[in-house]
């Protein structure tokens, strides 16, 4: 079981779509979510935030990790 989005996307030769991935890491198994078509790919999204920016429009902001 790979422990990233990062290792999915060294360990496939062709383009893997962004979408939920299962994980094992400390022994513990999880889904996330892996962005696989900004720089490259491999990114895990670990927290979205949303601002209200002028009502009612919402303002999303993302942080990944690779």
């Amino acid at each position: 079981m790979l422990e990233t989005c990062n290792e999915y996307i060294t360990h496939h030769v062709s383009a893997l779509p962004t979408g939920v991935y299962t994980v094992q890491n400390n022994g513990k198994t999880s889904k996330v979510y892996c962005v696989m078509d900004i720089d490259s790919g491999g990114w895990t999204l670990v927290s979205e935030i949303w601002e209200i920016l002028a009502f009612p429009k919402l303002s999303p902001k993302f942080f990944l990790l690779r």
